[in-house]
């Protein structure tokens, strides 16, 4: 996409246990399709306002995935 934008980013954070954590960033592509749909689902079935899904509660995953790849690359403003 772009060198400020990796397609992947680990966090890790030492927890009081002295165990860590790690949690995995991964920007959205097709071949997590399935997932996305599966998690908008569940979501919406939850009764989930789907805070911080930019506009995946509306639209389909590639429209939401295009408004995804437009706003890293600097084209929109809103997702």
């Amino acid at each position: 996409m772009g060198e400020f934008f990796p397609t992947r980013v680990i966090i890790k954070e030492k927890l009081k246990e002295g165990n860590m954590e790690e949690l995995e960033l991964i920007l959205p592509t097709k071949e997590y399709k399935t997932q996305v749909e599966r998690y908008k689902k569940d979501m919406l079935d939850a009764g989930s306002g789907m805070d911080g899904c930019g506009s995946l509660r509306n639209d389909d995953f590639e429209t939401w995935l295009q408004k995804c790849n437009d706003w890293r690359e600097g084209k929109n403003q809103i997702i």
